[in-house]
């Protein structure tokens, strides 16, 4: 898992996700569940996958390689914080 965490953390940049973040035109619901975080963070981005190949062909290879359980990488902070009670 340590080589996944280091792949994830170096696959996308802050810019990356500032350029994606642009692009999603739409509110993505959160999921605890990895399998079901990757596919709605994939529904935001899949729509899109056209302009980002013509704007940023390093970014479009970079989001091929995205796999589900990468999508871990993205919950770990939230999960460590807990859930609020109340």
């Amino acid at each position: 898992m340590i080589i996944v965490n280091f792949y994830v953390t170096r696959l996308f940049t802050e810019q990356d996700y500032d350029y994606l973040h642009g692009l999603v035109d739409r509110k993505l619901t959160w999921s605890l569940n990895l399998f079901k975080l990757y596919e709605r963070l994939m529904q935001g981005v899949r729509p899109h996958m056209g302009r980002i190949e013509q704007e940023r062909p390093e970014l479009a290879r970079k989001i091929s390689r995205f796999r589900p359980d990468m999508a871990l990488q993205l919950i770990k902070p939230a999960s460590r914080l807990g859930f609020p009670n109340g």
